[in-house]
């Protein structure tokens, strides 16, 4: 689990850098011209607004899987961010490890950290050597003696954090042994249908009991809440217990609804308190944690992946709900523009636009081949935009916006006669911002959190493309 060594190379991915292309046009109702940016400008006015980001010399590479999926990966990624450690990120894929990680990592797992060389100003312990570990309950432990003056997060002395060690295995395995119950009982060809129906049930009242077991732990620590209104499992404080329990009972909360019908929230006031703690805790919500349509849509991906064909009527139906379920979501995309925003610089709404500017500008190549994909591998009920240039163009326009001092506002503020005469580049102008509608509703429904960017910053950016595509949809239309 945790291999030093003198001599060991810092494994790093290559970055492809982003080609630029000319800058294109607004034509507004005065004739006059309102400059797309180029990416090549985009860049270097995205250059000059991350220079306040954070410059710390990381002291650790973290080694996490390309989804953001991994729960064991989750919770060492939301204990660094707990514990405020400046750290380098490298993404490994889980269908095809790099051979250099294989070498590096003797599970060939994830997750794995790489610990640098340190410093005492760091709040670290002076080590000359570069230790690799691996296996997340290890992980946390090393974490907690490498950095003494971060805040501490494993107390295996504690008979509360035992106690709770214990109640999540338990939840653990009940949970998934539900989740696949009804999947490995038709597998079970001996039973009858009476039978199997039993087995199900009685695997369900198991995880009740199990889930019960957390809400009443839960119940019995909120005396230990000081006046911060934080609910965490073992009191005020942020643990390796909640990091835990996160990443397990996140995919429960929005899944479970959908493919057991079932909602682990109903009569567990508790637990809806820690969930609530949890959602406002900066260190999880501001990058790690998933968001209600990422895993709403990768329950329905999943449910196809792993049924049986049309026949199968348990999976139609939960991708029936799913798919259904994604739809009600994506109508809510563009509530945070309808709302009222206000009128002074929101520097919280500039730092996550930051984020999707940075990562729209970075990954822009893939994002259009995706959004035009006529042969996509997964979400295949999703329609695709056609024209490639119209996908660039809508993509340099979000991120101007998305770089000013008002990234919701400033699209917002984009006068209808603007929108009815925008985006000219060819005579078929009606088809164009049609396809580029496409573009920006296909762009929204592919986005996926954490994998992607942070929630906040997916909302955002989600926000814009469903205005944008809402208004080019209704130019169209008077255009036609």
């Amino acid at each position: 689990r945790v291999l030093s060594s003198t001599a060991s190379n810092d494994m790093m991915d290559k970055t492809n850098t982003p080609s630029s292309s000319s800058s294109s046009k607004i034509v507004n109702s005065k004739s006059s011209q309102m400059d797309i940016s180029s990416w090549e400008d985009l860049e270097d006015t995205l250059k000059t607004l991350s220079q306040e980001s954070d410059k710390r010399e990381p002291m650790i590479t973290f080694y996490r899987d390309t989804n953001g999926w991994c729960p064991f990966c989750e919770r060492v990624w939301v204990i660094l961010r707990a514990k405020n450690i400046p750290y380098r990120e490298r993404q490994i894929s889980l269908f095809q490890k790099p051979d250099w990680y294989k070498e590096l990592v003797p599970t060939t797992q994830v997750p794995a950290i790489l610990l640098h060389q340190t410093s005492e100003e760091e709040g670290a312990k002076l080590n000359n050597t570069r230790t690799i570990v691996w296996e997340s309950l290890d992980i946390m432990k090393v974490l907690d003696d490498a950095f003494p003056l971060t805040p501490q997060m494993v107390f295996e002395n504690d008979s509360k954090y035992v106690e709770a060690s214990e109640i999540m295995d338990s939840l653990g395995t009940a949970g998934f042994k539900y989740i696949y119950s009804g999947r490995n009982l038709k597998n079970n060809n001996t039973l009858t249908a009476e039978q199997e129906e039993k087995q199900e049930e009685t695997i369900k009242q198991s995880f009740i009991l199990a889930l019960d077991d957390l809400e009443s732990f839960l119940l019995s620590t909120s005396s230990s809440h000081d006046d911060s209104f934080s609910y965490f499992a073992l009191g005020s404080k942020f643990t390796a217990i909640d990091a835990i329990m996160i990443p397990m009972l996140e995919r429960w909360r929005y899944q479970m609804p959908l493919s057991k019908q079932f909602n682990i929230l109903e009569g567990r006031p508790a637990l809806q308190r820690w969930f609530e703690t949890m959602d406002s805790f900066k260190p999880y919500c501001e990058r790690v944690m998933g968001d209600e349509y990422s895993w709403v849509a990768t329950s329905s991906v999943f449910a196809r992946y792993f049924s049986s064909g049309e026949e199968d009527c348990e999976a139609m139906e939960i991708i029936q709900r799913s798919d259904q379920r994604a739809r009600d979501l994506e109508e809510s995309f563009s509530l945070p523009l309808n709302q009222s925003i206000n009128n002074d610089d929101n520097p919280i709404e500039i730092q996550f636009a930051l984020e999707a500017a940075t990562k729209v500008v970075t990954n822009r190549e893939a994002i259009v081949k995706d959004c035009t994909n006529t042969e996509p591998k997964s979400q295949m009920h999703i329609p695709r935009a056609t024209n490639q240039d119209n996908a660039d163009l809508l993509l340099r326009f979000l991120t101007m916006h998305l770089l000013t001092n008002h990234p919701l506002r400033s699209i917002q503020n984009i006068a209808m006669e603007e929108w009815s005469h925008s985006f000219t580049r060819n005579d078929d102008t009606i088809n164009q911002r049609l396809d580029m509608a496409r573009a920006a509703k296909t762009i929204a429904s592919r986005l996926c959190v954490p994998r992607d960017m942070s929630a906040p910053a997916a909302k955002i950016l989600r926000a814009m493309l469903y205005f944008t595509a809402e208004k080019l949809l209704i130019s169209s239309e008077e255009g036609s």
